[in-house]
């Protein structure tokens, strides 16, 4: 049985550099996958590099809790991971 090994980069949609870094990672093979911070600058860039370069199945999610703003009003409320100004404390 053929084993496979899985090479992941977290932060895809962290900011515009980080999502240029993961692109060139994807085209010289250094990776077979990557996570997307949803909540970060680069977020719409990255959904549409996910297009250009023809990543689905290939991009998942990363669940992130300490840094940027929550996606909920819920979430920025919640003082166990929010201060007062609703951002994740670190």
């Amino acid at each position: 049985m053929a084993k496979l090994l899985i090479v992941n980069a977290d932060d895809f949609g962290k900011t515009a550099s980080v999502n240029r870094a993961v692109i060139r990672a994807f085209e010289t093979g250094l990776i077979s996958s990557t996570t997307l911070m949803t909540n970060m600058p680069g977020f719409a860039e990255a959904c549409t590099l996910t297009t250009q370069h023809e990543l689905h199945g290939k991009v998942g999610i990363h669940l992130n809790l300490i840094e940027g703003q929550p996606l909920t009003e819920a979430m920025c409320a919640c003082r166990r991971f929010c201060n007062p100004h609703g951002r994740f404390l670190r």
